[in-house]
């Protein structure tokens, strides 16, 4: 949240320990969900293989991981919003 900030405000003096440390003190367990799911979405992507042509099953089962990931993206990327917008008070910037 912090990169994300630093990228919209221009202001590089938000890579602060303190800025960046304070609020994941104060706020655990949201981080341990939103890194959890990142963490899940580049842990499938890693798994995940290009389609071969080869075998239709192989290719159905590659195809459905691919959009699980982008489902959990998704989902990743919302709860990150919904993060900022509910422990927004933890942030200093």
């Amino acid at each position: 949240m912090a990169i994300l900030t630093i990228a919209v405000g221009k202001d590089i003096t938000l890579l602060r320990p303190d800025y960046l440390f304070k609020p994941v003190a104060r706020a655990f367990g949201p981080y341990l969900v939103v890194v959890t799911l990142l963490v899940s979405v580049g842990v499938t992507e890693m798994q995940t293989k290009s389609f071969t042509g080869t075998n239709l099953a192989i290719d159905a089962f590659y195809l459905l991981l691919d959009i699980a990931i982008q489902i959990i993206a998704i989902f990743a990327m919302r709860a990150i919003g919904l993060f900022y917008r509910h422990y927004s008070c933890y942030f200093a910037w």
